[in-house]
């Protein structure tokens, strides 16, 4: 009785080798198969550029197909980033162009089996070494002996600001009368009318300028 098993486990260990010296083989032919090559073209039309729009300007994404000297078309797709490489939402082909470092859209063909250097379009923002100041609450309100925040701003520069001077006027008719306050505190004024104004100079000594009206309520107006 003891023979006939040992013969079975034999049996059965040779005919595990022989499956594993099968599969062994097969993949030995799957890594030896050579891979794909792809189909390189030459496309028309199909060069690196660079072109200037306004700040905040929308800016199309081309959905275009490529083609070919033979006339064949291909599909492409696009993407797009700001200069620092950030990724930028496309929406229906359109993005805005908010930040003044710039952008790059770069096109390539959408078939992996076709081969064809990428088109990438660079798109510089005119003007984007002025600063252009601005204030994020376009509507201000506050109230008599009530502490509020000091508006915030943004800077649309490509660069970073030399200095940044933010000042608070009492307006009366044409006459203004400069407010002393801890930009980094709360403010608490009385009734009247308020500007905000806000010049910033850039590292080659352009400058810009905004500014933000607003009226101190009674808190009976509340």
């Amino acid at each position: 009785m003891m023979s006939f098993i040992g013969k079975k486990f034999r049996s059965l260990a040779i005919a595990c080798l022989a499956v594993l010296a099968s599969l062994a083989l097969l993949f030995g032919l799957a890594a030896c198969k050579p891979a794909e090559t792809q189909k390189e073209v030459s496309l028309v039309n199909w060069k690196d550029e660079t072109i200037e729009v306004e700040w905040n300007a929308e800016v199309a994404v081309s959905n275009s197909a490529a083609y070919d000297t033979d006339g064949n078309a291909y599909a492409v797709i696009a993407q797009v980033t700001q200069a620092d490489g950030a990724p930028v939402q496309v929406l229906d082909n359109v993005f805005r162009a908010e930040y003044a470092g710039g952008y790059v859209i770069e096109y390539s063909l959408a078939d992996p089996s076709v081969s064809a250097p990428t088109r990438k379009v660079t798109v510089n923002i005119k003007g984007s070494d002025t600063p252009r100041p601005y204030f994020t609450e376009t509507m201000f309100t506050a109230y008599e002996n009530e502490a509020f925040d000091v508006p915030d701003y943004e800077i649309v520069l490509n660069g970073t600001p030399q200095s940044e001077d933010l000042k608070l006027f009492r307006v009366e008719g044409e006459n203004r009368t400069e407010v002393t306050f801890d930009a980094a505190g709360q403010l608490t004024l009385p009734q009247g009318q308020y500007v905000f104004t806000l010049q910033v100079t850039a590292e080659g000594g352009k400058t810009g300028d905004a500014e933000l009206s607003f009226r101190v309520r009674d808190i009976g107006e509340k």
